[in-house]
């Protein structure tokens, strides 16, 4: 009976592996998507931070075509003006030094009076086309028009940029790094201080393109974003205020769902027995030592392969013990202190504390945030942590919770974002 027991439990390990191998291999073989774009080349001694590289008109969109393609229908109502969609190019860095060209998505109405200058932060996109339409063929730079999307294609730059835009904004929308003209490189997924980089130099190309286009825009800037753009918005109005002041003007941020409170988000995912997210919770992970400066090459983390972001997201196992080592739960588990984790591991535990943005910076920028009490994605503590902070500090701060999840709160989300936006501008322009 014992050895039959042996023989089953190793059959189903077999399978298990299989199956596993089988996913990552259909997976690897997926990141080689065709893209039908012909990207420009550019000389490397051209490149520097924040510069307009290059621009090209991808269409214009009739204001009924928006309402069309708008996945909220009880939203048409801010599909009030026809659209014009251009891609550009703009010189970043990348992990601190490497000279880079990123790509991005602006979304423009033709309005007489100076148009609001809107940059949306996306969600979570796959490094890999994904059927519900959050994988890396929906970049925003890669959006195109269509009469009926497969899943939800382009859905966040459809409901959070393209809409806007018709409404009387004008949308600038970062790829980030490791999407569309940079695929070949991987994505910093949740690190803020490097999605901040690329969004602060995404800023600048697109107010320079307005600025060559003739486009009238306010002189500040408002700041939104959705779960993993949440937080990328976060970190980028803390590098705007402390180092760019001088240059971008923000007028308020309103973020949905970001994982602001990094160290209780981290210690949420080591007290989870199981998850349908932990191949995201691991990327994330994955991605913070990544772009860190930290060998790990003698300290164990994952209990299987991990040499890049591809076999990050790919996991054997829901289980977060079945993933990484003891230690590494414990460093992830905020409730512990920093004596009882092994000595070698405390610098990636650092690395989650420094990022801990709703609690190490007070804003002098007005911020709106945002949050399902249903999301057991990015849990609503995020933004309550973050709220209670704020307001502790006085910054000028707003809590709203939805009666929603991680994607039903998207439209409650975005009306408000838009009531919020209009009236921090009528204020400033009052002053």
């Amino acid at each position: 009976m014992k050895r039959h027991l042996t023989i089953l439990l190793f059959a189903i390990a077999i399978a298990v592996t299989g199956c596993y191998s089988l996913k990552l291999s259909i997976v690897k073989k997926e990141c080689n998507y065709p893209i039908s774009l012909v990207y420009p080349s550019f000389n490397l001694d051209s490149i520097t931070r924040g510069r307009l590289m290059g621009y090209e008109k991808v269409e214009s969109i009739p204001a009924g075509n928006v309402k069309l393609i708008n996945p909220y229908h009880e939203l048409d109502q801010y599909a009030r003006n026809d659209v014009e969609v251009y891609r550009i190019y703009y010189g970043s860095v990348y992990k601190g030094n490497q000279k880079v060209v990123l790509s991005g998505l602006v979304a423009f109405s033709k309005c007489a009076h100076p148009l609001i200058f809107y940059q949306f932060h996306h969600g979570t996109l796959l490094p890999f086309p994904f059927e519900s339409g959050m994988g890396a063929p929906d970049a925003p730079s890669l959006f195109k028009f269509e009469k009926k999307y497969k899943q939800g294609a382009f859905c966040q730059v459809r409901v959070l940029g393209i809409l806007p835009a018709s409404y009387g904004y004008f949308v600038s929308m970062p790829d980030y790094a490791g999407y569309s003209i940079s695929r070949n490189l991987e994505h910093p997924y949740n690190v803020g201080s490097e999605l901040a980089v690329c969004s602060v130099d995404m800023i600048l190309a697109a107010r320079s393109f307005a600025e060559k286009m003739n486009i009238k825009v306010t002189k500040q800037t408002y700041l939104t974003g959705w779960s993993e753009g949440g937080g990328a918005a976060y970190h980028t109005l803390k590098v705007i205020e402390q180092n760019y002041s001088h240059v971008i003007f923000p007028g308020a941020m309103s973020v949905l769902a970001g994982a602001y409170a990094m160290t209780d988000f981290t210690t949420f995912i080591a007290m989870q027995a199981k998850s349908d997210e932990v191949e995201i919770y691991n990327w994330t992970c994955y991605s913070y030592i990544r772009f860190s400066n930290i060998d790990i090459s003698s300290i164990p983390i994952w209990k299987y392969p991990v040499n890049n972001q591809i076999e990050a997201i790919i996991t054997p196992s829901k289980k977060a013990k079945e993933i990484f080592y003891p230690e590494v739960l414990k460093l992830l588990n905020f409730n512990y202190p920093d004596d009882s984790v092994p000595q070698k591991y405390l610098p990636i535990r650092k690395l989650f504390s420094i990022d801990n943005i709703c609690c190490n910076w007070i804003p002098k920028t007005p911020v709106f945030l945002h949050t399902g009490d249903h999301d057991n994605i990015v849990p609503d503590f995020n933004s309550r942590i973050a709220f209670n902070y704020l307001t502790k500090n006085n910054a000028k701060a707003r809590l709203y919770i939805y009666d929603a999840n991680h994607f039903t709160a998207v439209p409650k989300y975005f009306v408000n974002l838009v009531k919020e936006i209009d009236s921090c501008n009528s204020a400033s322009l009052v002053r």
